[in-house]
């Protein structure tokens, strides 16, 4: 991911920045839930300025070789999706952020295939982005596609109608985590932007995004994280 930020335009590095450093933090881990890691990366955003909402969905991925096509799915789309008592679910959640015109999974590592194929290379871990319109109903619309490499392609049904459902997962302690890690998310993202200007040319970033550029140069702060954890954080 951190490559990716020294190749990718500038209007995408703020993107790239939070989701580098949600990679980085999850590296080692097991797979978060979608719904959490959603919201942190919703709310990353919008504290550094973007737009960007979490969207129940459906990802597809297929594997096609010489002799055959396997397809496989993350999340539900013919049946709403399952909330079990352990506060996971059947269902699949993405990021559809207009700021950026792009559609965000960042667990789609969560299907069997990318899951085995990252336990050697890390990169089929990161999270996957693919280009959406901006206009609300062509995204509905539309089902995107991205190449993961030369057989692996992955596709993505919107179910919107779900996402009220999906959000019930965060009763809880579940939606302090999502709160409080969209918080340090956008606070790493900072850290990594400034990193970042020391590698490459970002002086277009304050006149492209200018609550940004505040915050990169200190005219704005974001709010402050907690010095302790909060209780209903601490496990064992």
């Amino acid at each position: 991911m951190f490559a990716l930020l020294v190749e990718a335009p500038v209007e995408l590095t703020p993107l790239y920045a939070v989701l580098a450093v949600l990679h980085q933090a999850s590296s080692g881990k097991p797979v978060g839930t979608c719904v959490v890691s959603c919201h942190q990366i919703s709310g990353a955003l919008h504290h550094l300025g973007f737009d960007a909402e979490p969207i129940a969905a459906c990802a597809t991925l297929y594997r096609t070789t010489d002799t055959f096509t396997e397809v496989s799915e993350v999340g539900v789309w013919k049946r709403p999706p399952v909330l079990r008592p352990d506060g996971t679910t059947t269902g699949h959640m993405v990021v559809w952020t207009t700021s950026f015109a792009q559609l965000i999974d960042p667990t789609l590592v969560q299907d069997p295939t990318l899951f085995a194929l990252a336990a050697t290379d890390p990169i089929y871990s990161i999270p996957v982005s693919v280009a959406l319109p901006t206009d609300p109903d062509e995204v509905l619309r539309a089902r995107p596609v991205v190449a993961l490499d030369e057989r692996l392609h992955a596709s993505w049904l919107l179910l919107p109608e779900w996402t009220e459902a999906m959000n019930s997962v965060l009763a809880g302690a579940e939606g302090t985590a999502a709160t409080l890690g969209g918080l340090a998310l956008a606070t790493d993202a900072l850290f990594a932007l400034r990193n970042l200007g020391q590698e490459r040319d970002l002086t277009q970033l304050p006149h492209l995004y200018p609550q940004l550029g505040a915050l990169l140069s200190g005219r704005r702060q974001l709010p402050p994280l907690p010095a302790q954890v909060p209780p209903e954080l601490l496990h064992g």
